[in-house]
């Protein structure tokens, strides 16, 4: 169902529309919908605890040189960079999904953050076919 104007929205959607975020629908003016005032500005903050990621990110380094994969952890961008066959273009791993997954090659890839030696096994794996590519051995 389409609308031309807020004027004509149905009670039913200007609830939803202002409904507050307990729930509890608030009543709306047909006429504030409608008016050429700027909404006001909301603070709106994403909370990531970047020391856990940090943190995540230096377990994996460790259980990195397990398999002999060089790395650094880069405060900076909250990830870490595995080094690779090609100069100057690291692997990067980063902490997603609610700081539950490892993801990498532009999130192609994810491993739970539970399971540490299986994400360096892989992340290991996945730095070794770039090095393959790069023409190191």
């Amino acid at each position: 169902m389409r609308y031309r104007s807020a004027t004509r929205l149905p009670t039913k959607l200007l609830r939803v529309i202002n409904g507050g975020a307990d729930g509890v629908a608030r009543s709306m003016s047909r006429d504030f919908l409608t008016s050429s005032v700027p909404l006001p500005a909301r603070d709106v903050r994403v909370e990531t605890n970047k020391s856990l990621e940090l943190e995540l990110l230096a377990e994996l380094r460790a259980a990195l040189t397990e398999h002999d994969a060089a790395s650094d952890v880069r405060e900076e961008v909250g990830g870490l960079a595995v080094t690779t066959g090609a100069p100057g273009v690291p692997l990067w791993i980063f902490v997603s999904f609610g700081n539950r997954y490892f993801s990498w090659a532009e999130a192609n890839h994810q491993h739970p953050v539970t399971d540490m030696a299986g994400a360096a096994r892989r992340i290991a794996a996945h730095a070794q076919g770039l090095r393959a590519i790069g023409g190191e051995s």
